[in-house]
């Protein structure tokens, strides 16, 4: 796409978070995302919530909780309703870290709950 100058729309960085959590390869996908989430601000470009869904659950899948949460946060300060599949995104993620995964899920209800 870069090369003959397309702009991606929702649906193609929604396919790429999806590809990443799909990923053999945790550690490569997590600086693949690191990327694509550079080029989305470099490109000044306003996920929707599909798209902020897929990064969600990239980001668990590759287990990083810190950044799951931190992408759902975005999400609700750019005017986005948190639905199940953010949720279930979210419960997901903290599925990834072993020792303090159910106190992460505990506050997935009780920060989220009260914001929407």
């Amino acid at each position: 796409m870069k090369q003959y100058e397309l702009k991606p729309q929702d649906p193609t960085y929604t396919a790429l978070f999806n590809a990443c959590s799909n990923s053999p390869w945790p550690g490569d996908a997590l600086n693949r995302i690191s990327n694509l989430r550079e080029l989305m601000a470099n490109e000044d470009y306003s996920p929707n919530i599909m798209t902020y869904n897929a990064m969600i659950k990239a980001y668990g899948c590759c287990g990083d909780v810190k950044s799951a949460f931190a992408a759902a946060d975005e999400a609700v300060r750019e005017g986005h309703t948190l639905g199940a599949t953010t949720f279930s995104s979210l419960l997901m993620a903290c599925i990834a870290d072993k020792s303090a995964g159910l106190k992460l899920a505990i506050e997935v209800r009780l920060h989220y709950s009260t914001e929407n």
